[in-house]
């Protein structure tokens, strides 16, 4: 997987909050707080950019 790739991966906020060790609840809450930006894949479903979360960890969030 090349670099450009693994930085658009889109990831559920289950396995977001399993790569952080969070509950899924305080995941939502970033995303809430636009602390985390979020992409809505069809009616329901929101997925995160594996870069958007690698990048909210070198912040320091």
């Amino acid at each position: 997987m090349t670099l450009k790739t693994r930085q658009t991966e889109l990831l559920t906020v289950s396995e977001v909050a399993s790569m952080l060790r969070v509950a899924r609840n305080t995941v939502y809450g970033w995303i809430q707080s636009g602390k985390l930006k979020r992409y809505k894949v069809g009616t329901r479903a929101v997925r995160i950019k594996r870069g958007d979360v690698e990048k909210f960890i070198d912040l320091g969030a």
